[in-house]
């Protein structure tokens, strides 16, 4: 069996102030600093990805690599709309984990040298692995019921759903937790 070795890849990165971003998820948000606008410019010059983080600290203007956390995610630009005020309104998907291996600052823009992290591929099919999902999504219903600003068919859409993986990231971006969590 051939093993996935992962390659540095070089992308525009966006630090992102309390906002986590996951793979599988669609997400749109608002963009202001210049740097960010030029990141988002680039990506777009480019294949429309961009490596998005989280920082520890929202207030931090200038995020350096000890100011963000480690894992991100790639993400693919699907919509970008300008804004009267010269920020940007843009509508991302995730697509992978990657970790944050360094970061590239320009006068005008970040950049971010990551390394992709492979697909886990839970065994759907394991009596384990269906016992688990089938609780989650019991707990997730629960949550649900109590979450008054949570839509309805978001439950609907997780009790759908097969792969373990889809479903604990679709569960962590419908949930209220601190961003550190």
């Amino acid at each position: 069996m051939e093993q996935y070795a992962p390659a540095l890849q070089l992308l525009p990165m966006l630090p992102l102030r309390g906002l986590v971003v996951l793979p599988k998820t669609l997400i749109h948000f608002d963009v202001a600093r210049k740097k960010s606008v030029a990141a988002l410019e680039s990506a777009l010059k480019g294949d429309q990805r961009i490596f998005l983080v989280t920082q520890r600290d929202p207030r931090e203007n200038d995020p350096a690599l000890a100011d963000l956390y480690t894992i991100g995610t790639i993400a693919q630009i699907k919509q970008v709309l300008k804004l009267p005020d010269d920020g940007v309104r843009v509508l991302v998907e995730g697509i992978s984990r990657a970790e944050l291996v360094s970061v590239m600052s320009g006068r005008r823009l970040l950049k971010a040298q990551v390394l992709e992290a492979p697909e886990r591929n839970l065994p759907s099919d394991s009596p384990a692995v269906v016992a688990r999902m089938r609780r989650l999504k019991e707990l997730f219903g629960e949550y649900a019921d109590l979450a008054p600003k949570l839509a309805p068919d978001v439950y609907l859409e997780v009790s759908a759903m097969e792969n373990p993986s889809e479903i604990a990231d679709f569960i962590a971006a419908n949930v209220l937790l601190e961003v550190s969590d």
